[in-house]
Parts: C-alpha cells; structure tokens; sequence
C-alpha cells in the first residue's frame, strides 16, 4: 500500500476566517482545490509544465498545491505549496512550504483561509493517524523572497513545532 493513495484533504469551508479588513470579503471555499503531484513523475516535472511555474518553485518528488479559482478569469491559480521527500514507508520529512507571490489571489486568500491550520489538519488526517512519522527540517531549504518581511520564517517555524507536537501526541519516531 502507497500511503500517498489514501492522503484526506480537509473540508475547506473549516478554515475559512474573517479579514482583519472587515471591507475584504471572505474567500468561496468551493473555489479552492488541492492538486496532488506524485503519480506520473516528479513534482517538480509536473509543476514546471504548467503555466504558473513562474510565481512558484518546486524541487522535490511529492506536492500537495492548494489552488484557488480566481473569480476574473476563472483559472486555478497556486495559493501555497508543500514539498516533500518519503525517506521511506513510515517517514516523511517536509523539504519547502512556500506561499506564492501571484498577487491575482495571494492577499484575498492568506487574508480569509488559513493555510497553516489546513496543512496541519491534513498531515495530522494523512499520515499522523496513520502512524507515519512527519519531520520538518530545523532549517528551511528553500522559502519565498525576502523571508525577512514576510511571515514565512514564522510560518515554517510554528508548523514545525505543531508538526512534532503531533508527533508527541501520536507517540510517532523516526524509523
């Protein structure tokens, strides 16, 4: 059995939040997809055919790209990606999480969607209830432009610690 077959995404509608902007309004949840890349080739092959490999990078063998359907043109657009390697069966170690800068979608969704419970809700479904072991590294390998004025440094650091916190609760180790 491949674990990546029985992955479960979240209903989306659980993530949705109200703007801080209260003039912004909430994003359509039955806009937003999850495409997984892993079945044909790598990822990164996968992604780079498509036509906003521009606005994102992906350089390892498995993603799961959450897309948003923009309302103006009716295309599926990149929100956010997580990237990662299996080291084998039972461990998953989590290489990128990266936002995108396509402005078309990125600040209406970051603002009423949030990602981070999302992908946590989604390792915990798929592969921590499953007694898969899930790391993510001390240090990114790869995070969007500028980390430094964005809150992709302190993104990647509190999922992190959710991460082995799941770890923890599930009594989960590195084989």
């Amino acid at each position: 059995m491949n674990i990546m077959d029985q992955v479960e995404v979240p209903e989306f509608e659980d993530f949705l939040r109200m703007p801080r902007n209260q003039t912004l309004k909430v994003i359509d949840s039955t806009r937003l997809m999850v495409e997984i890349l892993w079945r044909s080739n790598s990822a990164s092959a996968e992604f780079s055919s498509s036509e906003f490999s521009t606005k994102m990078l992906i350089d390892w063998n498995y993603s799961f790209v959450l897309r948003y359907r923009r309302e103006k043109d009716n295309k599926y657009r990149p929100v956010c990606t997580m990237s990662f390697n299996k080291e084998n069966c039972w461990n998953i170690n989590i290489q990128q999480l990266q936002w995108s800068n396509d402005k078309n979608v990125s600040f209406r969704v970051n603002s009423s969607f949030n990602k981070e419970a999302f992908y946590l809700k989604f390792i915990e479904e798929s592969f921590s209830k499953k007694w898969v072991y899930v790391s993510l590294n001390n240090h990114p390998d790869w995070l969007e432009a500028a980390p430094h004025q964005s809150k992709a440094i302190n993104n990647y650091e509190r999922l992190r610690n959710w991460i082995n916190s799941l770890n923890v609760k599930y009594k989960l180790y590195k084989i």
